[in-house]
C-alpha cells in the first residue's frame, strides 16, 4: 500500500522496479549515495567530489565502477586502513613503527 508520504518522497509502485535497482547499486557501492530521479527518469550518485548524473543504471554503473576503482589504493600490509566502520565514525590508523634491536 502506498501511503501520501510515499507518493511525495518519490516512491510510487510505478517506479518500484527502478527504485529497487537504486537500492541493488547502493549495496554494491555503498561510498555512494544512489537514486532514481522519478521526474528526471535519470539516475544520480553523490560523491566525495559532487553529483553525478547518468541516463541509465548501466552507464551510472560505469562511472561508479571507474571512481571506485580510481580511488582503490593498494595496501601492502594487512591492516584496515581505517577504523570504526561499525560506529559510523571514521580515523585513520596509525602504521606500525618497525622494531628496533632484537
Amino acid at each position: 500500500m502506498t501511503t501520501a508520504a510515499d507518493a511525495r518522497w518519490g516512491r510510487t509502485p510505478a517506479h518500484a522496479d527502478r527504485h529497487a535497482q537504486a537500492a541493488r547499486l547502493q549495496a554494491r557501492y555503498p561510498q555512494f549515495v544512489i537514486w532514481h530521479g522519478e521526474h528526471t527518469g535519470a539516475w544520480f550518485a553523490m560523491t566525495a567530489n559532487g553529483l553525478i548524473e547518468a541516463p541509465t543504471p548501466d552507464a551510472l554503473t560505469r562511472t561508479l565502477r571507474s571512481l571506485a576503482a580510481a580511488s582503490a589504493v593498494p595496501r601492502t600490509d594487512r591492516r584496515p586502513a581505517l577504523s570504526g566502520a561499525s560506529t559510523g565514525t571514521w580515523r585513520l590508523l596509525p602504521r606500525p613503527r618497525p622494531r628496533r634491536g632484537n
